[in-house]
């Protein structure tokens, strides 16, 4: 069934990026073409915000993946990221984030708290519930369409 054909077309890859090369993040996403982005704990330094930004945008934007032809990849693009709230470098990524946001037409913010499960078991198997083991997190949402 067509469902099913496009499940085979879907990958998964998992990369590395340096936010300080921007060319390098272009290239990456020339290569996967990525439609969902997911980052967890990726704020903690000030001096890290505008290259971390700067990565999401191009990662989000359209325009990055055009070609030579000028043709632009119209597939929507979501970044998921899941950050811990109390770090000091948070209020200037919001900040920062919420501006790159408002300046690109149809894309969408979406920031919540969700409490996430440390797994620090080490024998494997699930870990116990309990209040030590959970963590409140930010949870940002960027889509671009």
């Amino acid at each position: 069934n067509e469902q099913d054909e496009k499940s085979k077309d879907k990958q998964c890859f998992v990369r590395k990026l340096d936010w300080y090369n921007a060319e390098e993040v272009r290239d990456s996403k020339r290569m996967i073409n990525p439609n969902l982005i997911i980052a967890s704990a990726v704020v903690y330094y000030k001096e890290d915000v505008i290259p971390l930004i700067q990565t999401l945008e191009i990662l989000l934007d359209p325009e990055s993946t055009a070609g030579t032809s000028g043709d632009v990849v119209e597939e929507p693009v979501e970044a998921l990221l899941f950050l811990p709230e109390f770090r000091e470098a948070m209020p200037f990524f919001r900040e920062k984030l919420e501006e790159m946001v408002s300046t690109h037409a149809g894309w969408n913010l979406k920031l919540d708290r969700v409490r996430l499960l440390l797994d620090d078991n080490e024998e494997g198997g699930l870990p116990a519930v309990q209040e030590e083991n959970q963590t409140d997190f930010l949870r940002v949402s960027i889509k671009n369409g």
